[in-house]
């Protein structure tokens, strides 16, 4: 996915949608997009699925690390909480929090990787 964006910083024309499909870089594109949203979608419904389960969920939100401070919660369970509370928000837009921090997490550190 990282691929189609530095191909077209460098290739101004291929920024253009049309072009892009002409082109055929549009399909392939498409296909690895979908892969990331299924990666994404099926991460957060395991993370549902384990909360709905667990029993005591406050025992999940109050465990402690060593030091006997409390874990802070990840982002994921963050939106789902937050989604709990407010039915407007959307599995949709869970999964478009979770998609960019993903990216930015996977793109950061393939630019050190590669520096």
């Amino acid at each position: 996915f990282t691929w189609f964006l530095q191909y077209q910083e460098f290739r101004p024309w291929l920024r253009n949608d049309f072009i892009f499909k002409l082109l055929g870089y549009a399909k392939e594109y498409d296909a690895c997009l979908k892969i990331l949203h299924n990666l994404s979608t099926s991460t957060i419904r395991e993370k549902k699925k384990y909360l709905k389960n667990n029993t005591n969920k406050t025992a999940v939100h109050q465990e402690e690390d060593a030091l006997g401070k409390k874990k802070r919660l990840a982002f994921l369970d963050l939106l789902l909480e937050y989604a709990e509370d407010n039915p407007e928000f959307t599995e949709e837009e869970i999964r478009k929090e979770v998609d960019t921090f993903m990216f930015a997490g996977h793109d950061t550190t393939a630019s050190a990787v590669n520096w």
